[in-house]
């Protein structure tokens, strides 16, 4: 029950054996038998403990060993390596720190309470090896930082934020997942293998990514910053794409933003994606939900959408061959390209197509030059016609008004023609 000095080399053996605290002046302890260290460990030299061990305070030694269980709520320093054989589980949030020296745990690393504990690494040029699964359901950690280390993950990770200061993690290898129910903060490297990434937060990368062929699953509200190089990316919830990002395969089922350019090979939208900036697609978009591209564009594969994909022409946009986009809206007429060859005095209106009065020239209805799109709506019974209000001529029709959808806030003139609108037909007008 009081403070313990070595004057040499100990040997300790016992059931139980507690220090209050203990000086070690660089001698060596071995303890053989479960070790509670309860107060403060300071200056000691090689501890092996054959047994569980649980810290308390802090500790301070050349290397620790511990066969058993470890159950950790203080800071462990060590200038040489530090083993952990057994499970460890975090009751407080500890800092395990080395002199450019290697950290291994064998088992699993859990707290006590769900995103209560959180550990950090600070190895130097050291390695970190989590053998067994991080933060398992239903406790996961509060935060794994890594200040400094070369830091594995073999198994599953269940945590609520991921730093990388200096150094790099390597995870989510195949059949593996790293769940990040908050954010992950990439300053250094970040590498993830065949298996699944799942962030529910922001992803911030101003270090580098690497994929090893895996996929990063969006699941909450995120922003992702940093230029990106991902394999397949999977959007469940809301996530906002603001830098130069490159994919491979991208399944969007909740909402998705891609504020500035980015690359695709393929393109799945179940949901809802916007583009706001250039999106080129090098493989096939399926669009089982809704696509917006307000930038220019380019598809240099098929698109085959069952809903329908809308193009703000704010640029260029591009397609190999016309034939490969059908039920598609689009806000003024796409530049067809076949064989390659750039024509932007094409003008073709897809089925969907959205077509907006402008009234510049005329009244007259089948004036193209009084549409936005520089042809007036056929009829259609896929074509949106909208009508604002206060254009400078109101529109007269001229022959029967066929359409999906009709949205009338001007002045509209029939006279004796019809309006047959299949889905819709609103007047706030006259």
């Amino acid at each position: 029950n009081s403070a313990v000095t070595l004057g040499s080399d100990a040997t300790v053996k016992g059931v139980t054996v507690t220090f209050v605290a203990i000086t070690g002046d660089g001698y060596d302890l071995t303890v053989t038998g479960d070790t509670v260290f309860g107060g403060v460990a300071t200056g000691l030299g090689d501890v092996a403990v054959t047994g569980d061990a649980t810290v308390s305070a802090a500790i301070t030694a050349a290397s620790l060993a511990v066969t058993g269980t470890s159950t950790i709520g203080a800071n462990i320093t060590t200038t040489g390596a530090q083993e952990y054989t057994g499970a460890v589980t975090l009751s407080a949030n500890a800092t395990l720190a080395t002199t450019n020296s290697n950290i291994i745990f064998s088992s699993t690393v859990n707290g006590t309470t769900a995103n209560t504990q959180g550990i950090t690494i600070n190895t130097g040029t050291g390695t970190v090896t989590f053998a067994g699964a991080v933060g398992s359901s239903p406790i996961p950690l509060a935060a794994i930082t890594i200040t400094q280390g070369v830091v594995t993950a073999s198994d599953d990770v269940d945590v609520g934020t991921i730093t990388i200061t200096s150094g790099s993690l390597t995870a989510a290898a195949s059949g593996k997942t790293v769940t990040i129910s908050g954010t992950i903060t990439i300053n250094d490297a970040y590498t993830s293998g065949a298996g699944t990434t799942k962030v529910g937060g922001d992803w911030s990368n101003s270090g580098t990514f690497t994929h090893g062929g895996g996929t990063v699953e969006f699941d909450g509200t995120s922003t992702i910053s940093g230029t990106n190089t991902f394999n397949d990316v999977t959007v469940s919830g809301t996530a906002t794409f603001s830098a130069v990002n490159t994919f491979n395969d991208v399944t969007v089922s909740g909402t998705a933003t891609f504020s500035v350019a980015n690359t695709f090979n393929n393109l799945t939208v179940n949901g809802t994606g916007t583009g706001t900036g250039t999106g080129t697609f090098g493989g096939t978009a399926t669009v089982n939900g809704d696509l917006v591209m307000a930038g220019s564009g380019t598809i240099t594969g098929n698109t085959t959408p069952s809903a329908k994909i809308t193009f703000i022409v704010t640029g260029s946009k591009t397609i190999p061959d016309s034939d490969n986009i059908i039920n598609i809206e689009a806000s003024a007429y796409w530049a067809v390209t076949p064989s390659g060859t750039t024509n932007h005095n094409t003008k073709k209106i897809f089925a969907w197509a959205l077509y907006t009065w402008g009234g510049s020239s005329s009244v007259n209805w089948n004036d193209d030059d009084n549409w936005d799109v520089g042809e007036s709506p056929e009829p259609n019974t896929s074509a949106k016609i909208v009508i604002p209000a206060s254009t400078p001529s109101e529109p007269a029709a001229n022959v029967a008004i066929i359409c999906a959808e009709l949205s009338n806030a001007g002045e509209l003139t029939l006279g004796t023609w019809t309006v047959a609108a299949s889905t819709s037909f609103t007047n706030t007008g006259t």
